[in-house]
């Protein structure tokens, strides 16, 4: 592949999903040394060379991924912000197959110290004689005529406009969101994107402490309808979850008359803790995007305040089927806080550290239908239906093997793998199961009896 552009470190911008792959697949990286100008990063069984150059007392980069030779201007890729981010420079030696291939693409000198050809012709190893296509840019689109007709390209300029932004060219965004699809960044993410390119270009800065558009709206769940906007809501508490993550406080579900959705307070906001079903007025949440399903954050903005109205929660049924695939971490035997009834922790609460506990026993699972997959959870009178291990039964279990993972591995050993058909309350990725049925089981010895008693 042939390495068209470099840029200069200082000027890289990157779209939200780049940062997100680049975090995630980090780990995952081998990071070898070609010379002092030249790296490599070894994903899997590929490989992507990193060139440095100075130019002008300025350090600038490429990469020879497939991402930055169809990007523009100064977008980076996930290579290229991993790299930026390692605390030393790459030491380990390329192994003698990469210095081969590399050779083969028209690198020289010795093992140690290869160089690129000159116009960086495929730096990736391929030998394919320079056959690689030559990056062009997209063809020009027409101007749109005008911005009002709605989507995402009004949306952007309404946004950017409001910030201070001056004569957002809507073919500039058009372009901008085309650009963002061929790397599949669409939805409020690519359009947040796009404005903060806006910004950046006019030295805009986005009021401190909220990115999005900011309202004093009053929205019911259903009217909630795009990401990065504050609101406020007057809702009721319906589910609380476990997490694990030290920068949640609080997560779970909140409804009102016209549905849920899903909510999070964050650690660092320090807000009081809300309860199960309880009601309250919360002004200035900021809303999310994810998969088409909305949500809402509190942070450090956010006011809390309970109130005494019941509010009635408007929940949506659906049904699902499919193979359980997965029985999760924290299904099983467990023991709740008796305080706030949250799922304890090695027995500790989040909140509320070593207090007195409750047990319960539930089942965290995944269905996969082949296409889809989708959490579901259990309660304890579903799971004691479905499996026919009791309470009792379960703490009888833990107490002989003494270890309470006992439990949810004679509840994997009974349900994994077979298909089984859920209904309950949709609450987006997951489905609070009311009743489930395996498909296609085996008839048992009773069952055939009582139908012949009905011939």
């Amino acid at each position: 592949m042939m390495i068209t552009r470099f840029v200069d470190v200082t000027n890289l911008v990157y779209v939200p999903k780049t940062l997100k792959a680049a975090s995630a697949e980090a780990a995952d990286y081998e990071w070898m040394r070609v010379n002092d100008n030249a790296h490599i990063c070894k994903h899997g069984n590929k490989t992507y060379p990193l060139l440095l150059k100075e130019t002008e007392g300025k350090l600038e980069i490429a990469c020879g991924c497939e991402a930055w030779q169809y990007a523009h201007d100064n977008d980076g890729c996930k290579h290229v912000a991993a790299f930026l981010k390692l605390s030393n420079p790459p030491q380990k030696p390329i192994p003698e197959e990469i210095a081969r291939e590399l050779m083969a693409a028209g690198w020289t000198g010795g093992r140690g110290n290869l160089h690129p050809p000159e116009g960086t012709s495929d730096p990736d190893g391929e030998d394919n004689e320079g056959s690689d296509p030559t990056p062009v840019d997209p063809p020009k689109r027409e101007p749109v005529p005008s911005p009002g007709g709605g989507g995402a390209i009004k949306r952007i300029i309404e946004e950017a406009e409001g910030l201070g932004a001056i004569e957002v060219d809507a073919a500039y965004v058009d372009e901008k969101l085309a650009k963002l699809r061929m790397f599949k960044v669409v939805g409020s993410e690519a359009e947040r994107s796009v404005v903060s390119g806006i910004l950046r270009a006019q030295g805009i800065k986005r009021p401190k402490g909220q990115g999005g558009r900011t309202t004093n709206q009053l929205l019911t769940v259903d009217r909630i309808d795009a990401a990065d906007v504050w609101c406020n809501i007057r809702v009721k508490v319906t589910q609380l979850w476990d997490s694990d993550k030290d920068s949640i406080r609080q997560i779970g579900l909140v409804g009102d008359e016209t549905g849920v959705m899903k909510f999070v307070s964050w650690e660092k906001a320090d807000l009081q803790m809300i309860e199960a079903d309880k009601c309250y007025s919360i002004e200035n949440v900021v809303t999310n995007e994810y998969d088409g399903r909305f949500s809402v954050a509190f942070t450090k903005n956010t006011k809390i305040a309970g109130i005494e109205e019941d509010i009635v929660v408007g929940f949506t049924t659906s049904e699902y089927s499919g193979h359980m695939v997965q029985i999760q971490n924290g299904s099983g035997l467990i023991k709740r806080c008796a305080i706030c009834n949250r799922a304890m922790q090695h027995g500790t609460c989040k909140e509320h550290g070593t207090a007195k506990n409750i047990q319960d026993l539930r089942i965290k699972a995944v269905l996969d239908n082949g296409v889809t997959t989708k959490n579901i959870l259990l309660n304890r009178e579903r799971t004691e239906a479905l499996t026919g291990i009791t309470m009792d039964a379960a703490i009888a279990m833990a107490r002989e093997a003494l270890d309470a993972g006992v439990v949810s591995e004679q509840i994997e050993a009974m349900l994994l793998m077979k298909e089984y058909e859920v209904s309950g309350q949709d609450m987006g990725d997951t489905i609070l199961v009311e009743s489930i049925s395996e498909v296609n089981a085996a008839v048992t010895k009773e069952e055939i009896e009582a139908l012949l008693k009905e011939v």
